[in-house]
């Protein structure tokens, strides 16, 4: 008698004359006993369509998260083997409803938010959250890791590129002196005697990192070998990415060096990395073998999920599409307003204008559905008045968001603080460097539901509360004026323009 491993895969083998009964059901009822996990799998994915096809784009884009094709073909497999040992849950189906609703609000409330890592994460828990409602609470936990798998096919990783560079340039900063490579590092750039190699965030080993990490978590799950084995396992894999990487980068500059900056390693070094790689996760499950030995255990006969009590995934079906249905609804509203209007005051309280001329004052705000730039005559020199509104928005195209910044390219941020008006409003103050040395100061706020903030955060919760309510253009307004005969007094001058700007109806 021996010890067996137990697949979280394989169910109990039904013996003699049971497993030959449950195989002619399974015969009977063939493929539309799988219609229920159908509909766990791919109703969620149809109706957060925005968020599905914005994952396939980046699977199909980025090399980054290439990887996510076959990430999505193992969660279909590891999902399908599962539930093939589960039925309809008996009962009990309320509590799933519950968190299925709560759920699907999240993820209207992330997409008004435009918050699309949220939205992606959610994704999954919307598949998992039907799953309850059709098989149950042991179901769903049954269906978590294969769900869950999911979550190495969202950008969520990218939060690690900075520290996966600087380990990276670390490490080759020890060990190219080693083979008589003399190198002086700074920052993330390397110099050594024959040019200047930079360690960029593609450099950074992120894919290696992600796909061993996925690997690693799938064969811990697969073993089920407990906490210290599940923590050997994934841990060596990440440790043979990271160094997988290293000697990428560091074989890169070796040669650089060596061939004068002239080796074709230089321009095209993506598929070396991949052999690289390959050849190390070879000798990853060489040790594991060694490690955790014995083969997966065949799996038995199993049964279908039933198509008894799937009265419960129709109502969870029918409320997952009336909350996303009426996200959407609320969604074209924001692509049906009209064209915004801008305020453009007058003369008024020492700022002439709007003035005929132009301005070198650009923030960077792509996508909006309207923006408007003009100048005045301040007290002490010219201010540049920009606006900016927003009506839906989404990734790459958002008020707040990585492509969006008040500091137009080119020119660079010293200093940032809020500043405090007369009638209580807050403002953001930022001073910053031109591009041809001169110092000036950009005081911003937001307008979003006809309040004024200087939180980026506060904007994006009032962003997220318009899937509630009526929905508006989202605006920010940005004033900018050079340090003239210093920073103080044009910041002086920003806040009274600021006021009376504020004094005035957003249309």
């Amino acid at each position: 008698m021996g010890n067996s491993v137990q697949s979280p895969l394989s169910g109990k083998a039904g013996a003699g004359a049971g497993a030959d009964v449950e195989a002619v059901a399974r015969d009977r009822r063939g493929g539309l006993a799988y219609l229920p996990l159908a509909a766990v799998i791919l109703l969620p994915a149809l109706l957060a369509w925005p968020t599905t096809a914005g994952l396939v784009a980046l699977w199909h884009g980025s090399y980054s998260y290439a990887h996510g094709w076959l990430i999505a073909l193992v969660t279909l497999y590891l999902v399908v083997e599962v539930a093939a040992d589960l039925g309809p849950a008996r009962g009990g189906a309320v509590p799933a409803l519950g968190v299925l609703l709560v759920v699907s609000l999240l993820y209207v409330v992330a997409r008004f938010a435009a918050i699309e890592i949220a939205a992606e994460l959610l994704l999954p828990a919307l598949m998992l959250s039907l799953a309850a409602v059709f098989y149950g609470g042991a179901g769903a936990r049954r269906l978590a890791f294969p769900l869950g798998f999911l979550v190495f096919a969202i950008p969520l990783w990218d939060f690690v590129i900075p520290l996966l560079q600087r380990l990276t340039v670390l490490a080759n900063g020890a060990l190219l002196p080693l083979v008589g490579v003399p190198a002086l590092i700074n920052g993330d750039l390397v110099q050594v005697p024959a040019g200047l190699f930079e360690v960029a965030g593609g450099c950074s080993g992120v894919h290696f990192f992600i796909v061993a990490l996925a690997i690693g978590s799938l064969y811990a799950y697969l073993r089920q070998g407990g906490l210290r084995t599940t923590l050997w396992t994934v841990g060596l894999a990440v440790a043979i990415a990271l160094v997988t990487n290293w000697l990428r980068v560091f074989w890169i500059i070796v040669r650089g060096n060596q061939t004068a900056m002239h080796t074709s390693l230089i321009k095209d070094h993506y598929w070396f990395g991949w052999w690289l790689f390959a050849a190390a996760l070879t000798l990853y499950f060489v040790i594991l073998q060694r490690v955790v030995p014995g083969a997966l255990p065949a799996a038995p006969p199993r049964r279908p999920p039933g198509m008894a009590g799937t009265s419960a995934l129709v109502v969870g079906t029918a409320l997952l599409a009336a909350v996303l249905g009426w996200g959407e609804r609320q969604a074209r509203a924001l692509e049906a307003l009209p064209a915004p209007v801008f305020v453009e005051p007058g003369t008024a309280g020492g700022f002439a204008g709007p003035l005929i001329g132009d301005t070198d004052f650009r923030p960077v705000f792509p996508g909006a559905t309207g923006e408007r730039l003009a100048t005045y005559q301040g007290p002490h020199g010219r201010v540049g008045l920009y606006q900016v509104a927003y009506g839906r928005q989404r990734l790459g195209e958002k008020l707040i968001g990585y492509d969006s910044s008040v500091v137009p390219a080119g020119w660079r941020e010293e200093s940032r603080g809020r500043r405090r008006l007369p009638d209580g409003a807050e403002v953001e103050l930022v001073t910053v460097r031109r591009p041809d040395g001169g110092r000036a100061v950009i005081l911003d706020w937001y307008v979003v539901g006809g309040r004024a903030t200087a939180s980026a955060a506060t904007a994006r919760l009032r962003l997220a509360g318009q899937a509630f309510t009526a929905v508006t253009h989202s605006r920010l307004f940005a004033l900018e004026s050079a340090c003239t005969p210093d920073c103080d007094v044009a910041a002086g001058d920003l806040t009274r323009f600021a006021a009376i700007l504020l004094s005035q109806r957003d249309p």
